[in-house]
């Protein structure tokens, strides 16, 4: 739900739930139909492998339509994932030479920033060598 503006979100979750409690009905109402391929329904042990195949298709097919057709979503103009975003953007800009530099115990400790998507602000000052004592 984070692809869609905040404005239509409510719209977005009514699709989402008509479009799962039609295929819960789909589902069920085809399971239902084999167990009554044969006389003494549930009892008749062909009808019950046939209901249980059917099923397992179903969910097979299931994955590999996620598979094949789910993409991750972007954050929505005006989301909170969007104004996050954009914060650790403006706090990448403000360090130009991507280094994070502290003064700890009287002493400047200069230290590249890490790469892994976080901010400079975040990344972790070497050790001086009175704290490594």
């Amino acid at each position: 739900m984070t692809s869609v503006p905040p404005e239509t979100s409510g719209v977005a979750g009514a699709m989402l739930q008509v479009c799962l409690q039609v295929g819960a009905v789909l589902g069920l109402s085809i399971q239902a139909g084999l167990l009554t391929i044969q006389p003494n329904n549930v009892l008749n042990e062909y009808n019950v492998q046939a209901s249980y195949w059917f099923e397992m298709g179903w969910c097979f097919l299931n994955a590999i339509l996620v598979l094949i057709f789910f993409k991750r979503g972007k954050a929505a103009p005006g989301s909170e994932m969007e104004k996050k975003k954009i914060e650790e953007e403006k706090m990448g800009t403000n360090d130009e030479e991507g280094e994070h530099s502290s003064s700890q115990g009287g002493s400047s400790v200069t230290a590249p920033a890490r790469s892994t998507g976080r901010s400079a602000a975040a990344a972790v000052p070497a050790a001086t060598a009175d704290e490594a004592v």
